[in-house]
């Protein structure tokens, strides 16, 4: 719903991101704040309800909110729930 407010407010046609290309493009960010001392958790805790209302959003919150936080957490917490996430999604999405 809230993609879509600047599209219904302003006239603005820029097209629409889905939530999981959305996650897959904050990994070079991620990433790069990583490698500058960021710890994972101050980024992943805003992209915890990212995907509020899908199916396996619970998964998601708790198995990042479980990890991220950890000493050397690294990318690899956001990649592996997001492929795990990516097949949940399919699964309930075929047919």
């Amino acid at each position: 719903m809230l993609a879509e407010v600047d599209s219904r407010l302003f006239g603005s046609n820029a097209p629409i991101i889905k939530r999981s290309d959305a996650v897959k493009a904050m990994f070079p960010y991620i990433e790069a704040e990583l490698s500058k001392g960021t710890y994972l958790n101050h980024i992943s805790r805003h992209m915890l309800g990212l995907f509020q209302n899908m199916p396996g959003a619970r998964q998601w919150r708790r198995y990042i909110s479980e990890n991220a936080h950890k000493p050397g957490s690294g990318i690899e917490v956001l990649e592996l729930r997001w492929r795990k996430f990516q097949n949940i999604w399919m699964c309930n999405h075929t047919g």
